[in-house]
């Protein structure tokens, strides 16, 4: 386990592009992680569409042995099927 964890807080994201124009509005969520294998997610926002609001705080801990000057956090806007 490791000893370190980022807190990050997603509040919303703005004029993001509708990849599912032919079958409706988005239904966007956030994906964050450190370590690809312990990925969180927020829920998805069924009325955001393209401005989609969740503020939500996620805590994800740094993989093992892991310094945390050389750590990425990653952060991906996916649209729920």
């Amino acid at each position: 386990m490791s000893r370190y964890e980022v807190e990050v807080t997603i509040r919303s994201a703005k004029d993001i592009k509708n990849v599912n124009w032919r079958y409706g509005p988005n239904r966007p969520y956030a994906v964050v992680w450190v370590d690809p294998d312990r990925k969180l997610s927020t829920q998805v926002d069924e009325e955001g569409d393209t401005s989609p609001k969740w503020d939500q705080r996620l805590v994800t801990p740094l993989p093992p042995n892991a310094s945390i000057e050389d750590s990425t956090l990653y952060i991906d806007i996916v649209h729920h099927a």
